[in-house]
């Protein structure tokens, strides 16, 4: 039995929401509800994110989870690229009715493996105390509050429009997560230091310390680019 901040029970029945979203979609007559559609979409960047910067760096450092970690990045790398394909393809476009459903495949085989590897291995090689404080983490990056309205030009277009909704989101979470320099005995993320940022010319390199199971962490100086947020 899990707690509710338990980081296994929250990926999983965050898993179980969204695909029930997808498959609330599937039952509709005709063309999917575009709205709900990018209500989910929202759902799925948060999650993929929040896993991105908190669930695969703990992956890493358990016996095998680096190759888990890697193919699970390479699936959310295709998940995100097919709701940015969707966005630059416009809601009037004949391609966008087929984008749900393959959204929806790709969704659930990246949930079937998490569900039959990375999980089961979070439970048996971390304490219930440590999978609480990555949980309560996860929980904190996934729902970050929306990116504050952008400015707009005397037109009224916004002045960041580069990108689309969903591309933004994806940056305003990670840049709100902030870069970790190191992550200490209890698994909290020390702040990095104003020179080593995520988008600047510093990356930390990281000394093992005790494994996570027996309260061990990473620490971390500055020497290069960081990725994605968290230490590399």
């Amino acid at each position: 039995m899990y707690s509710r901040d338990d980081l296994v029970a929250l990926v999983g029945a965050e898993q179980e929401r969204i695909l029930e979203g997808f498959a609330g979609l599937a039952v509709q007559v005709g063309s999917p509800d575009r709205l709900q559609f990018w209500d989910l979409a929202d759902r799925v960047v948060r999650h993929e994110v929040a896993a991105e910067i908190v669930l695969y760096p703990a992956l890493r450092q358990l016996p095998g989870g680096e190759v888990l970690a890697e193919g699970m990045v390479r699936s959310q790398n295709l998940i995100q690229q097919q709701i940015l394909s969707m966005e630059r393809s416009g809601i009037g476009a004949s391609s966008f009715e087929r984008g749900p459903c393959d959204l929806w495949s790709m969704v659930h085989d990246q949930a079937e493996r998490q569900t039959a590897y990375v999980l089961p291995l979070l439970v048996v090689a971390l304490p219930q105390w440590t999978r609480t404080v990555l949980g309560r983490r996860y929980e904190q990056v996934r729902d970050t509050p929306p990116h504050p309205p952008a400015p707009t030009t005397a037109a009224g277009h916004e002045t960041n429009a580069i990108v689309g909704p969903m591309a933004a989101l994806a940056e305003w979470i990670r840049d709100s997560a902030g870069p970790c320099s190191a992550w200490s005995a209890d698994w909290t993320c020390r702040p990095v230091p104003l020179w080593c940022s995520r988008t600047g010319g510093a990356r930390p390199t990281t000394t093992a310390t005790p494994s996570l199971g027996q309260g061990g962490g990473r620490t971390a100086s500055c020497e290069g680019p960081m990725k994605g947020g968290v230490p590399k």
